[in-house]
């Protein structure tokens, strides 16, 4: 009872704090409400103007052309294999390598550095170029998921076997890779591909970088193919577009997109100062997935699981699909009305309603500071007053107001978000209005100077 009646009798302070400086308090109560109605008297006064007008986006649907077709696994052969020579522009005196766009180029095994190009006609391959290498390893230590790596090796050498010169006969078919190392290593886990990236010899000359690689997993039925895709989620294959060090350039696949973007480059576009990855990498989300190679790599597994599985003669034929023969396409987007108005002042909306909380939140902390600077809480509890019914009488004291305050705002933002419901206006505003009084606690906490606690908060 006793922590009821300090609490009744602080409460009833607060209030008579509140009739003394009433002019003040008038000002705190109507300033995020004046905040608010600016906004409005804006929207009123411009949102039929030139420039501000409502604007229909109509409906988009993708034809041929805007199909993406990425590179299949037989291109990234012979990307391996092609000669790469470096020439110097003459118009802009800058040096490219054969074969290789700098801007679009998505083979992540071959990255070739184009500035250290020194003359015309110089053999890039060996000097320039960095060759990465494809990892393959069972998801765990059982006899099945090792006779999976066994028969996606034997398939790659199979149907690959420019990746293995030394198996090639004599009639020169075959043609030598620029690199002396194998391809393609087996990894006897997941974790030993951990080791082998984390290793202080990794990228020197006998520990070449990995690409990425495939760990297959046993599989509960015969027809069951578990597989992950292990990928360098900051890779880019050209050098020449370095930016901010471990820049994520390939979003996960767990990834919960934004459900009201417009587009799909709204949606998963790489983040500022990341590596340029492609055009393709900036107008669609799979696009980030051709650039780093996950889809071809994807699409090499399956394409193994249907050879082990012995689907491609299923109708008596060798039944394949045609290495480009998978496209890409972005779903179709529905018409929507985009508003001028809130595009023009959606940046200056919280710069609004941050002024209008300035004065209301420095009161609040001057209100609670002052209280320790005059000595009164020491006072009070000489009086018995538990530093909980001083707490509480704060919170409700303070509180209370901004919940008002909070109401008529979000009664005076309905007519400025037209399409949003009331209730989920005023629910914004009293839990913004509430984390902003925990900061003033916070701020509060750490001060005991009333003039030095209003500067900082």
């Amino acid at each position: 009872m006793a922590f009821f009646r300090s609490l009744r009798a602080l409460l009833l302070r607060n209030l008579i704090y509140r009739k003394r400086r009433w002019v003040a308090s008038i000002f705190e109560f109507i300033l995020p409400i004046a905040a608010v109605a600016i906004l409005v008297g804006i929207k009123v006064s411009v949102e039929n103007s030139q420039g501000f007008t409502p604007t229909t986006i109509p409906p988009t649907y993708l034809d041929d052309s805007d199909v993406l077709i990425p590179f299949s696994f037989q291109d990234y052969v012979t990307a391996l294999q092609a000669k790469r020579i470096c020439r110097l522009d003459p118009y802009g005196g800058y040096f490219s390598i054969t074969g290789m766009n700098r801007y679009d180029w998505p083979v992540p095994f071959v990255k070739c550095d184009s500035r250290r190009c020194k003359e015309d006609g110089e053999d890039a391959s060996q000097k320039y170029c960095e060759y990465n290498i494809f990892g393959v390893a069972p998801g765990d230590g059982s006899a099945d998921a090792q006779s999976r790596v066994n028969s996606f090796l034997q398939y790659l050498r199979t149907r690959y076997p420019q990746l293995y010169p030394e198996s090639s006969d004599t009639s020169g078919k075959t043609e030598d890779l620029p690199f002396d190392y194998p391809f393609v290593r087996e990894f006897t886990s997941s974790a030993d591909i951990d080791n082998y990236v984390k290793s202080s010899q990794y990228g020197t000359s006998g520990t070449p970088k990995l690409g990425l690689a495939v760990v297959l997993g046993a599989g509960s039925t015969a027809t069951d193919y578990p597989y992950s895709l292990r990928m360098n989620s900051t890779n880019f294959n050209s050098p020449e577009n370095e930016a901010r060090p471990a820049s994520k350039t390939m979003p996960n696949t767990d990834r919960l997109y934004d459900s009201f973007a417009k587009t799909e480059s709204d949606a998963c576009s790489p983040r500022g100062g990341t590596p340029f990855l492609g055009s393709y990498a900036y107008q669609s989300c799979q696009g980030q997935y051709v650039s780093n190679g996950a889809l071809t790599v994807q699409r090499l597994v399956d394409d193994w699981i249907l050879w082990d599985t012995g689907a491609e003669n299923v109708s008596g034929g060798n039944a394949t699909v045609v290495p480009s023969g998978v496209k890409f396409v972005s779903f179709p987007t529905k018409s929507y009305v985009e508003s001028g108005f809130y595009s023009a002042i959606s940046q200056f909306i919280p710069l609004l309603i941050v002024l209008g909380l300035l004065y209301p939140i420095a009161a609040c902390v001057r209100s609670i500071v002052q209280e320790k600077e005059l000595r009164q809480k020491e006072l009070m509890k000489m009086m018995s007053v538990s530093d909980a019914a001083i707490g509480w009488s704060w919170f409700i004291s303070l509180y209370s107001f901004l919940f008002l305050s909070g109401l008529f705002c979000s009664l005076t933002a309905d007519a400025l978000f037209a399409n949003s419901e009331w209730v989920l206006l005023f629910v914004f505003f009293e839990v913004s209005y509430l984390a902003s009084l925990m900061f003033v606690f916070v701020v509060a906490a750490c001060f005991s100077r009333g003039t030095r606690a209003v500067l900082v908060g």
